[in-house]
């Protein structure tokens, strides 16, 4: 008896379906194909460059055919330039493409109107119409992923099933299967608050991708909160330590800006002022009879100068003030005794102050920022600590830094927000030549502040303009052709056939 082995067989389509499966998953993992098409307009191969990059950048997502590539053959054919369906039609056809895009740009102020078609490659009717507003073009680079969520929906439209590329990001929350929002998501697809720009529906199937709203005329800042100080300096004409320590004290602040605004209200130039005092503040000594008594204290830090402003259109600021400055803080200390007594402390001179925030959610909506800011003043110590310390006493240094978060709720008020802030600043002065009480070495004014803080500008726009309407092409449907009529039998014949024979 003969026995036939079957593993030849077996082996022969195992190695058959190996070599048909990557071939299957490589047409099921064929991503769309699309390239740049006409971009007209100013300073249109700038905007042409950024768009060439962005669909480079997402080379996972579509196969970017170069640009040089689709103006190669649109120059054979002769349609270098148009945009009607039969030409793009034409281009498609020779490099099998699958979408087409087509961007136009157009002054509007003192920015652009900027409209993205997308057009279906093989019957070249748009699909898909994206509207946007920008300062420059290089503000594309802050709503990129946002641009794209509005853009790869249509992509994906034009690939015929069985082509869909399955490692492809699924459709970005917000949007529905024709690429027009739902609504702000206010997310970048991984979950994380995003720091980009929502979109907001066109009426007439466009997609108008907006920036967050921008800079006021006048902003107001009422500011509220806990605050402490502490100096000390050893007299040395004495060898006794002079010092002052308050724990804390209830202070209150009210700071304005007001702007010339530019760049579509996102740069703005202009001057500030701002004052702080105490609201409820107490001091205590011990006098000369050894009894406790309650000591009058006052203080105040007023300032005023130039302010430069600037908010990026995906979210975050930054500020710039500098100007002049008035500080002090003053004890009454005539009833405790000569080793005890202190002079008013007094600075004036200049300031600057670089404050910015770093957007962790920016929609549209909210704003939740982190406040980061530095301080430096130059001053001179006024004329009671010269004569008491030194009058020879050289310039003051004040250096300080703040921390914080902000919370803007542009969706609710335009213009509105809350921040809560922690401060620290601290004055050095060198003390030297004749006084009144002793030549006192190195003098160090510490100031701690925690503050909470609301803030509302005058003149934002809660939704801010959009690009001129236009109405953006509705989507054309090739319907397929009738079947020809077929054709009709001719009729029967009534009644009994005809006898042949008669």
């Amino acid at each position: 008896m003969r026995f036939r082995s079957r593993w030849p067989l077996a082996l022969a389509a195992g190695g058959a379906f190996c070599v048909m499966a990557p071939a299957r998953v490589a047409v099921a993992q064929q991503a769309p194909r699309v390239a740049l098409g006409p971009v007209t307009g100013p300073n249109n191969e700038q905007l042409a460059d950024k768009l060439n990059s962005i669909l480079e950048l997402h080379g996972g997502e579509v196969q970017a055919i170069p640009g040089s590539t689709y103006f190669g053959v649109a120059s054979r054919l002769g349609v270098v330039g148009r945009v009607g369906e039969e030409d793009l039609r034409s281009v498609a056809r020779e490099l099998r493409l699958d979408a087409i895009i087509v961007a136009d740009l157009s002054r509007m102020g003192r920015g652009f109107a900027l409209r993205i078609r997308v057009a279906r490659g093989r019957d070249g009717s748009i699909i898909g119409t994206v509207n946007l507003e920008i300062g420059r073009v290089d503000d594309l680079d802050a709503i990129e992923q946002q641009l794209w969520g509005e853009l790869v929906p249509h992509f994906r439209s034009t690939v015929p099933a069985g082509r869909t590329n399955p490692r492809t990001n699924p459709t970005p929350s917000g949007t529905n299967g024709s690429g027009t929002s739902n609504g702000a998501s206010g997310t970048d697809g991984s979950g994380n608050g995003s720091t980009e720009p929502t979109g907001a529906t066109d009426p007439a199937n466009g997609v108008t991708v907006r920036t967050l709203p921008g800079l006021g005329v006048v902003q107001l800042a009422l500011n509220t909160g806990w605050s402490s100080r502490s100096w000390r300096m050893p007299v040395l004409g004495e060898r006794s330590p002079r010092g002052y320590e308050n724990g804390g004290f209830f202070e209150g602040g009210l700071a304005a800006h007001v702007f010339y605004r530019l760049q579509r209200e996102r740069l703005g130039i202009g001057a500030h002022a701002y004052g702080t005092l105490p609201l409820v503040i107490s001091s205590r000594g011990t006098s000369t009879e050894g009894t406790v008594v309650s000591l009058q204290t006052s203080a105040f830090d007023v300032g005023g100068g130039a302010s430069v402003a600037y908010l990026p259109p995906g979210g975050g600021a930054f500020r710039s003030d500098v100007g002049f400055v008035f500080h002090a803080f003053d004890v009454n200390t005539a009833r405790l005794a000569p080793a005890q007594q202190l002079v008013r402390m007094s600075y004036i001179g200049a300031r600057a102050r670089a404050e910015g925030a770093v957007p962790l959610i920016a929609n549209g909506s909210i704003e939740l920022a982190m406040l980061f800011a530095g301080e430096l003043r130059m001053v001179s110590v006024g004329a009671e600590a010269r004569m008491a310390y030194g009058e020879n006493a050289g310039l003051s240094w004040g250096f300080g830094g703040t921390g914080g978060m902000e919370l803007r709720i542009d969706g609710a008020v335009a213009g509105l927000a809350i921040r809560a802030t922690g401060s620290w600043l601290r004055y050095r002065t060198t003390f030297s030549g004749r006084a009144d009480v002793g030549t006192g070495s190195d003098s160090v004014d510490d100031y701690m502040r925690v503050h909470l803080g609301v803030s509302y500008a005058f003149g934002v726009h809660g939704a801010p303009a959009r690009a001129p309407s236009r109405p953006a092409e509705p989507e054309t449907r090739s319907e397929p052709e009738p079947p020809p009529p077929r054709p009709t039998p001719p009729p029967r014949p009534q009644g009994p056939p005809p006898d042949p024979f008669s």
